[in-house]
């Protein structure tokens, strides 16, 4: 698939309502860097466009920390590594861009790359988590209520 013919799978779902909606603005900034690029917009529109990539990443990676701090996430440590790394890459990709080291093609592809990987990768095994971690609690809240009333009953009778 070229990087003009940007199309969002479900094969990136993870599973989790918030990460795939966020993910799904994330897939959806970096198709519009490859529209400006199809479309010959200016250097500067690009480097805008860039810039917003990262800092949604930024801000999508600041949430998935939180959501892994909040749940206790064993992986938290290996996969707030890998936020990092993404946002240096992304900050040395948009440098070499500016000084026409690299063509916006490329730093589109590289985005994708790993947009792809960690998304069907890293977030799919905290999505898991987080969706036992909820089962979990709703069943012992669940039963926690089921007690709850039936002690109620005990001392209604």
């Amino acid at each position: 698939m070229s990087i003009i013919d940007l199309k969002l799978e479900y094969c990136y779902d993870v599973g989790n309502r918030l990460l795939d909606d966020e993910h799904r603005t994330f897939f959806q900034l970096i198709k519009n860097v490859a529209d400006a690029h199809k479309n010959h917009a200016s250097k500067e529109k690009t480097i805008r466009l860039l810039n917003e990539v990262k800092l949604y990443a930024s801000y999508h990676f600041c949430r998935e920390d939180n959501l892994m701090l909040d749940s206790n996430f064993q992986g938290y440590s290996a996969h707030h590594k890998e936020h990092k790394k993404i946002l240096a890459e992304m900050n040395d990709q948009i440098r070499h861009f500016r000084a026409d080291d690299i063509e916006p093609g490329k730093v589109v592809s590289s985005i994708l790359f790993w947009f792809k990987k960690h998304t069907t990768i890293k977030d799919k095994v905290l999505a898991d988590y987080l969706r036992i971690r909820t089962n979990i609690k709703r069943t012992n809240s669940q039963q926690f209520e089921t007690t709850k009333r039936e002690n109620l009953e005990a001392y209604t009778l």
